[in-house]
C-alpha cells in the first residue's frame, strides 16, 4: 500500500510539472485528487489520508513561492492546496 501511495504522488507531482511548465494551466494542484482517489479506492481511508497530507506537503514544498519551503506566502494557494 505505501508503494501505491508513494507511486501516485510521484506520478502525480511529474504530471503536474509538466501541466504547470508546458501548458497555459496555472494550478494543476487538482491532479493530487486523483492520486488521492486512487489509493483511498484501493487502499481505504486511512491510505487516502496519508495520501493527502503527503500531496499538500509536496505541491506546497515543491509549486508554490517560495518553493523549497513551507511557507504560503499567497491567500489563494490556501485555496489551491
Amino acid at each position: 500500500m505505501v508503494a501505491l501511495a508513494l507511486g501516485s504522488i510521484v506520478v502525480a507531482t511529474l504530471l503536474v510539472a509538466a501541466l504547470e511548465s508546458g501548458t497555459p494551466v496555472p494550478d494543476a494542484s487538482a491532479v493530487y485528487l486523483v492520486a488521492v482517489a486512487v489509493v483511498g479506492s484501493v487502499g481505504g481511508t486511512w491510505p487516502a489520508a496519508a495520501t493527502a497530507v503527503a500531496s499538500f506537503l509536496a505541491y506546497d514544498v515543491l509549486f508554490l513561492e517560495p518553493r523549497f519551503s513551507l511557507l504560503i506566502v499567497e491567500p489563494t494557494d490556501w485555496l489551491n492546496l
